[in-house]
């Protein structure tokens, strides 16, 4: 699949996460505070954005670090449930994702797999 425009990549946000047409989706709008996606469904957004572009965006060793220049400790949705107390929300290091970020995220990784495959293609042709 070709790298997708913005308003296709938008397009599909829009339909994961059930968001009306006439709520606006920019590349500043924060994927939990404005989306409200967390939790669980943060991780299946993730990887439905994985499999619908085919891109890794994680890796076995690192997860999503890489990707989002996340340190150790840093996680890019909140746990669901609920926490009485804020006990466990007030330990956990949440990095705000935008839609622009994951956007671009898509985009370089497409980009890099095109070079791969064109320096593949390249060596083959020598």
């Amino acid at each position: 699949m070709n790298t997708p425009t913005f308003e296709e990549f938008s397009g599909f946000l829009r339909d994961f996460t059930g968001t009306s047409s006439e709520t606006a989706i920019d590349p500043v709008t924060r994927l939990e505070a404005d989306l409200g996606v967390t939790g669980d469904d943060g991780d299946d957004l993730l990887k439905e954005t994985e499999e619908k572009y085919g891109v890794s965006l994680s890796t076995p060793d690192e997860g999503y670090r890489p990707a989002f220049g996340l340190s150790d400790h840093e996680y890019l949705f909140h746990s669901e449930g609920f926490d009485l107390l804020g006990f466990f929300r007030a330990k956990e290091k949440v990095v705000e994702i935008t839609v622009g970020q994951l956007y671009d995220a898509v985009v370089k990784l497409k980009s890099n797999q095109a070079l791969q495959s064109t320096s593949l293609r390249s060596a083959a042709d020598r």
